[in-house]
């Protein structure tokens, strides 16, 4: 506006101008209003994007934040899904405990966490026809409040399982006739059986400690004994029983033993400084005799069978890992003899025999025979991974625990 008024100011200044003055005139001022529209124009344009720029700006602003919401509300959601996933599944581990206390267990109407942050429902239902099956059913339900709460999230999780007897602590010694434990003449170290020990005999003694023996599990006698007679201690205050003493209800059937159908390598002779060692696998020997500082050793596990005697001094037989379950002794002879500084981790089955040990060294795993007679300053140490072995030789207690064996698992439920 400014330029256009200027410039009709300069014209008028000058009135004697002449002849195509006036024509100047109008040319100037008709030019001074074109360049003024258009200066009014583009602002109004500048204008108009500007608003533009602004509303998509604004647009953009308010979906970002939209979207933002919205991603945290999904957070959450996932947040919440997972943890009443995981409260469901702790819910199911409470189950399978209550019922290996009580298997009459139905189940619970709520339980929630100290902090609020939610909670799980139990129900525990009997199969039709089946007795010792289950089907729980556990629903984890966060937040607190409760899983009816209008916006609670809930995730169910469902198993059957079954309630079985669980297999007794197991006997590390077993004599099928006999069991006897001589601790005299060994100073104060005496002898320490940390296991329990077993007799299916009634007779009089058929379970002796004799000196400083120290059994930390049960003695189980024979069905039907007398424990003052049948349990022999002398003198009567130096065995020490740390258990009970039990008297069987049924007899321990013992494990049999059945010479497999292998190649016969005959006798097995180690002595002197000798040591024999041999790749893990099934063997069978007519008879096992090691003397001397001779040993026999196990790269892997292994089975072995022995027809007839089984002796075992110098420095024993051992294998790779030292445990017992890597490491079975069978036998159907009638002589067994663990002797002098020879440790021995293994399983001997020797159900035919009378087993002799009186070996300075330890013996790690399970003992069975028709009598056992330990003496010397031994120490017995029974491994209760043996216990899996067979549980028709190992049968439940009346008051032993049950064990609760998942049969399946899905997400959800009726």
């Amino acid at each position: 506006m400014a330029c256009g008024l200027s410039g009709v100011a300069l014209v008028a200044a000058h009135p004697s101008a002449k002849g195509g003055s006036s024509r100047w005139l109008i040319s100037v001022y008709t030019f001074n209003l074109e360049r003024e529209g258009r200066s009014i124009n583009e602002r109004g344009s500048f204008f108009i994007m500007a608003l533009f720029v602004v509303g998509i700006a604004a647009a953009l602003s308010a979906a970002t934040l939209t979207r933002g919401v919205m991603e945290r509300r999904a957070a959450l959601v996932t947040v919440a899904l997972s943890k009443a996933f995981h409260l469901a599944e702790a819910g199911l581990d409470d189950a399978m405990q209550r019922l290996r206390v009580d298997p009459t267990y139905t189940g619970t109407t709520s339980s929630t966490l100290a902090n609020d942050s939610g909670g799980y429902t139990l129900d525990v239902q009997t199969v039709q026809d089946q007795p010792s099956v289950r089907v729980v059913r556990s629903t984890g339900f966060c937040p607190s409040d409760g899983p009816t709460l209008a916006g609670s999230t809930t995730r169910t999780v469902e198993a059957v399982v079954e309630i079985r007897k669980a297999a007794g602590p197991g006997s590390g010694i077993v004599g099928d006739r006999s069991v006897q434990f001589d601790g005299l003449g060994n100073g104060t170290d005496g002898m320490t059986i940390d296991s329990r020990i077993r007799t299916n005999d009634k007779a009089a003694r058929a379970v002796s400690l004799i000196g400083r023996v120290t059994v930390m599990g049960d003695v189980i006698l024979g069905p039907g004994s007398e424990p003052e007679e049948v349990l022999w201690m002398t003198p009567r205050t130096w065995p020490s029983i740390r258990g009970s003493v039990i008297v069987a209800t049924k007899t321990l059937p013992l494990e049999p033993v059945e010479l497999p159908v292998l190649s016969d390598r005959g006798n097995l002779r180690i002595s002197g400084q000798e040591v024999v060692t041999l790749p893990g696998g099934l063997y069978r020997f007519h008879d096992i005799r090691i003397t001397g500082q001779g040993q026999l050793v196990f790269t892997g596990p292994a089975q072995v069978y022995v027809e007839q005697n089984l002796e075992i001094a110098g420095n024993g037989i051992r294998t790779t890992t030292n445990l017992p379950s890597d490491l079975a002794f069978y036998t159907t002879g009638q002589h067994v003899s663990i002797s002098e500084d020879a440790n021995l981790s293994a399983k001997l089955n020797a159900p035919y025999a009378a087993v002799d040990i009186s070996t300075r060294g330890t013996i790690y795993g399970m003992v069975t025979g028709q009598d056992v007679v330990i003496r010397g300053p031994s120490h017995i140490r029974y491994d209760e991974t043996l216990n899996i072995y067979d549980e028709a030789l190992n049968p439940p207690g009346e008051n032993d625990p049950v064990q609760i064996h998942l049969l399946s698992w899905r997400e959800g439920g009726l």
